[in-house]
């Protein structure tokens, strides 16, 4: 746990760590002076493939232009072209501002005592302060609500690999929704997202994929709850364009019919069934998982709790469904019907996009040269990073296993041999949440070879 907390609040944060993984300028050739003096850093390089990728374009530019004024209107990962005004010193302040406890959400899982971990982290932090008056706030004030819809233009590098070059077009309409504060609403507003979109029974799957106006759900297409505000956004990639209006006039007629004649009761009960067993169900990092859910609602300030008790708004919710049977319609008349914050987003290929992007690192090189006093240094940091990034790490400072760690029983678990009917069976009893999980070997011997090759479309059209 150690590690955890020292890499957040006291990092070594070093000019040299800072330029390998944030930034530099550096000789193309590291030990040849006279070579071009070009940007490089990590977290650089990354972001420059992130906005090679017109998927990721698209959905970023989306979450910009949805919320303008808040937060969200910047690039969390950083946009290659404002990575460069950040400074080392800068980023000091930073951490030094907003990386303090008082800041922070602490959260552990798994079998080890809590008074244990508890008294570790009080023993690791009795020593920090309440920041108050240092601390610049941190939380995020709503984006007001539009009076009226708004469009925007994305443009992209083309794609390496194209189905038809005159369906390149990408449109969706995207709509802010309610706070994350409210759990409720939250909860409600999934359900009618999940029902909206998310089979192929859904309204918009019948709409806009089956008709093959697109090629599939434009990038992001669903509910979205990692911001204060919740999102939805829908709509088609690979599209003509001369097909825009048609699939916005789409999105909105769909939603009209939705309001009037709500979802089929088969599907909420799935979708409800699909929640309960989500909240049994534990795979793999499970406790992770877990705390992913929760943090996007809890550092705005929510119940964590409150946000886990997912059976209680399962009743609540079957309840509600009883006294009024349009909920759900209610739910998308007031966020999608009547709701102005909404944006359309249309993005097109752009020949000279990659060309553009190439010309204004060119320019903002040149620019970061000449802010630079003494060129020298840039050739010598250049060549003591080289060195640095050479050296030997000690990684004796690592916790490390060692074999008297390990266990050496092994974990055996015991099987039930049966039989039902004339089937053999294997049981195994194991604390699953009282779910059962059920697996069914079938024998194809038998099977004519010339159809052993469609067994996994048959599978796949079975078990929908």
């Amino acid at each position: 746990m150690s590690i955890y907390l020292d890499a957040v609040l006291h990092p070594k944060l070093d000019e040299y760590d800072f330029m390998q993984e944030g930034w530099r300028l550096e000789h193309e050739k590291i030990d040849d002076p006279t070579s071009p003096i070009v940007i490089k850093g990590v977290v650089f390089n990354e972001m420059k493939g992130v906005f090679s990728n017109s998927h990721q374009v698209y959905a970023r530019q989306v979450q910009n232009n949805l919320m303008p004024t808040s937060t969200y209107q910047y690039e969390s990962g950083g946009d290659p072209e404002k990575i460069p005004i950040l400074t080392w010193n800068a980023l000091r302040e930073f951490h030094t501002t907003h990386y303090h406890p008082s800041n922070g959400r602490f959260f552990t899982y798994g079998s080890f005592p809590l008074s244990d971990t508890l008294a570790f982290l009080n023993d690791y932090l009795h020593h920090y302060e309440q920041q108050k008056t240092k601390a610049i706030s941190s939380k995020l004030i709503e984006e007001s609500h539009w009076n009226k819809s708004r469009s925007v233009n994305i443009t992209c590098s083309p794609q390496s690999f194209v189905v038809d070059p005159n369906k390149t077009t990408t449109v969706s309409v995207s709509y802010l929704l309610g706070s994350i504060r409210n759990t409720w609403e939250t909860f409600l507003l999934n359900i009618v997202c999940s029902l909206l979109v998310e089979s192929e029974n859904s309204p918009f799957y019948k709409k806009l994929i089956i008709p093959n106006i697109g090629n599939s759900y434009s990038p992001d297409t669903g509910f979205g709850r990692h911001t204060l505000n919740t999102t939805f956004h829908v709509g088609l990639q690979d599209i003509s364009k001369n097909d825009v209006d048609r699939v916005v006039k789409i999105i909105d007629e769909t939603f009209q019919e939705v309001a009037r004649k709500g979802f089929e009761q088969s599907q909420i009960d799935a979708l409800l069934h699909q929640f309960e067993l989500g909240i049994k169900h534990q795979d793999e990092n499970f406790g992770l998982k877990i705390i992913l859910g929760l943090i996007y609602s809890w550092i705005h300030d929510t119940d964590p709790i409150d946000s886990l008790q997912i059976t209680k708004y399962l009743e609540k919710f079957n309840d509600e469904m009883t006294k009024n049977p349009r909920l759900l319609q209610d739910i998308v008349e007031k966020y999608f019907l009547k709701n102005n914050h909404k944006l359309i987003a249309t993005m097109n290929i752009d020949e000279e996009y990659s060309e553009k992007k190439k010309q204004k690192e060119s320019q903002l090189c040149q620019q970061l040269i000449s802010q630079c006093k003494d060129k020298q240094l840039i050739y010598e940091k250049g060549l003591e990073l080289q060195k640095r990034q050479s050296a030997p790490q000690n990684v004796d400072v690592l916790p490390t296993l060692s074999i008297t760690d390990i266990d050496k029983k092994a974990i055996r678990v015991p099987i039930i041999q049966g039989q039902i009917g004339n089937t053999y069976v294997q049981l195994c009893e194991q604390p699953t949440n009282g779910i059962t999980y059920f697996r069914c070997l079938l024998n194809t011997f038998e099977l004519p070879n010339e159809l052993k090759s469609y067994l996994p479309l048959f599978i796949n059209i079975l078990t929908k």
